[in-house]
C-alpha cells in the first residue's frame, strides 16, 4: 500500500467523525478533573466546609 502523500496533505483531508469528536472532548474533561483533584489542589465543596471546621476548631487550642 504505498501512499504518495505528505503528512501535511494527509492531516488536511482528515475529517474525524463525530463519535470521535465527542468521545476526544468527554477523555479531555475526565483527564483534567484527574489532574485537578489530585495534583492541581481543587476540592470539593464538602472537603473544603470540613477543612474550614477543622482549621477552625485547631485555632481554639
Amino acid at each position: 500500500m504505498e501512499n504518495n502523500q505528505t503528512l501535511s496533505q494527509r492531516f488536511d483531508e482528515y475529517q474525524p467523525s463525530k463519535t470521535l469528536w465527542f468521545w476526544s472532548v468527554v477523555g479531555a474533561v475526565v483527564a483534567t478533573m484527574i489532574v485537578g483533584f489530585t495534583a492541581g489542589g481543587w476540592t470539593s465543596a464538602g472537603t473544603a466546609s470540613e477543612m474550614a471546621k477543622t482549621s477552625a476548631n485547631q485555632g481554639d487550642g
